[in-house]
């Protein structure tokens, strides 16, 4: 059994503004490692609407990681940002059969953050919006441990 799900959003977590650092890469695939080698599953969960590639300009190294998990996105027509990840989070608890608090948004837009936490949903806020660094490792090793034991 799965001790739960790491949900990535996309821009700016899983990107970086412009050009990513060598450094900003490493953090990205380290912390979806990270995941996984907690017994977590991995899954996307994005504001962009469908498309054909939607992981289109995430670096080939850390989209290498991300091959076969499921990605939830927003419709064009869809609500609200934060309101589309919500039922993408309990979409994506049901469908690795695990409670919802035992999933984790790791996203960089604070108002999503903020209504998670305000419903007992774990999130990670990407603090400069530029992708993930050793910061937001360093709260979701200690959230990965607090939850497996």
């Amino acid at each position: 059994m799965i001790n739960g799900v790491c949900v990535f959003d996309i821009d700016h977590t899983l990107t970086c503004e412009n050009q990513c650092s060598l450094e900003q890469l490493e953090y990205m695939k380290k912390t979806i490692d990270l995941c996984t080698s907690n017994n977590f599953e991995i899954a996307i969960n994005t504001a962009r609407p469908p498309q054909h590639d939607i992981l289109f300009n995430i670096q080939p190294d850390v989209r290498k990681k991300l091959e076969n998990c499921p990605v939830y996105n927003r419709p064009s027509n869809g609500p609200a940002i934060e309101l589309q990840k919500l039922e993408n989070m309990h979409n994506i608890a049901k469908h690795f059969n695990v409670n919802v608090d035992h999933t984790i948004l790791i996203d960089d837009l604070q108002s999503t953050c903020d209504l998670l936490t305000t419903l007992n949903i774990p999130s990670i806020k990407v603090e400069d919006e530029n992708g993930i660094s050793e910061k937001e490792y360093n709260k979701l090793d200690k959230m990965l441990y607090d939850m497996s034991h």
